[in-house]
């Protein structure tokens, strides 16, 4: 069952990448329509 182990870590390494690009591309989004950037949304960023 050792051989099983790496890719276990693989799921999460994905998801955690994903979600990152996800986070990049909203942020871009959003300075690049110069808008600005609500105060809760760096609150949750800062609060996980």
């Amino acid at each position: 069952m050792r051989s099983d182990q790496p890719a276990a870590g693989v799921v999460p390494r994905l998801w955690l990448g994903l979600l990152g690009i996800a986070m990049a591309i909203r942020l871009s989004r959003i300075l690049r329509s110069g808008a600005e950037v609500p105060e809760d949304y760096w609150r949750k960023l800062v609060s996980y």
